[in-house]
This record gives structure tokens, sequence and C-alpha cells, in this order.
């Protein structure tokens, strides 16, 4: 087994707090990016904080370690990935979301709806998605401009971090290190908490 590597790629290692009242859930990375925020208790664990504030559309909204943060100021090489018939996350409102992360970001618009513009392995002869920069602020004009492939984004997606990734190294023999030990096993324990 082997993993790849990105040069220059940080994970940070956050814990999520809530209040008193509810369960605590595990301490979660992200990579790239670090978010101290409380929880609403339901079920998805959906950040309330970020819900209410915006962050990507209120500039120094979010505050991380007493720093005002301005999404639109980050200049991210990021992979943004849609479904046309999408009825939770509209591909239009996800379209606005990665122009905001700046030129560099890839949009990916899937012919599918909402699981399965993500389930989608190459494979499907139906699959086909657009893709382009997401630097139009028409997300209608990117999608009659993107090129149009056919297949799974999946095959794309793996070029894209190929090309982003360092060489691949052999993968340890083990999780977590003497910093940041493993978690419980899979799915974990927070999934009992109801």
């Amino acid at each position: 087994m082997s993993i790849a590597t990105t040069p220059g790629a940080v994970v940070f290692h956050t814990e999520t707090t809530i209040s008193s009242a509810t369960r605590r859930p595990p301490s979660t990375s992200f990579t790239g990016t670090a978010i101290r925020h409380r929880c609403r208790r339901d079920s998805t664990r959906t950040s309330f904080d970020l819900i209410k504030l915006n962050p990507f559309r209120n500039p120094g909204a979010l505050t991380i370690s007493g720093t005002p943060i301005d999404v639109g100021k980050l200049q991210l090489d990021a992979y943004v990935v849609a479904g046309v018939t999408d009825h939770i996350t509209p591909w239009k409102s996800v379209y606005q979301t990665a122009s905001i992360l700046g030129k560099e970001t890839t949009f990916i618009l899937s012919n599918a709806g909402h699981l399965q513009s993500l389930l989608n392995p190459p494979g499907n002869p139906e699959a086909t998605f657009v893709t382009g920069a997401a630097s139009s602020p028409d997300p209608e004009a990117f999608a009659t401009g993107a090129a149009k492939e056919s297949g799974s984004w999946w095959t794309h997606w793996s070029q894209w971090l190929s090309t982003r990734s360092g060489d691949r190294v052999q993968a340890p023999p083990f999780l977590g290190n003497a910093e940041f030990p493993p978690g419980q096993a899979a799915p974990g324990t927070y999934v009992f908490n109801a």
C-alpha cells in the first residue's frame, strides 16, 4: 500500500466544542484549515456558527485564534464538486462558494443529484461532467462554456491530485503518532450518540 504526499500540506488538529448540555463529539482533523466552532445538537453536527455567521460572504465574521478571517482573500488551489440536480446544495450556490476560493479553483458539475454526484465511480456509461475554473461571476456562463467530459469525475480528480502531489511513499505501519494518537476504530463512537 502507498499514499501520496503533498509538499507543504499541513493538517491541523482541532477540537469541536459544544455546550455542556450536549455530548462531546470526537476531535476532528481538517486539511489546510482549522476552525474552532460550537455545534448545535443535531444529528449532522452542523456548525451553527458557520451557518449563522456565513464567513464566506461576511469578511471578519469568523475568528480563529483571535484573528478575524476574510475567506475572500484566500487564494486556494481547490477542487469543488456539485451535482446539477442536487436539491440539498444547489449547484449554483456551490459554484458561488467555489468562486470565493480564488482563480485556481477547479469546479466540477456532475450530471447527477446530491449523493449520485459524489458516489460516481469510473465505469458508469451515463456519467458526464463539465469542468473548468470557477472564475466567471455567472454560474450559467460557466456551465455553457466549460469543457464537457464523459465518465466519472473521479479520474479527473485523480489526475488533478497527482499533479499537486509529491512522490508516493510507503504507508506507515500503524495510525497516529506520539503527538496525535489514533482515535477509535471505524466508524468511531460518535455514530452511537443519538
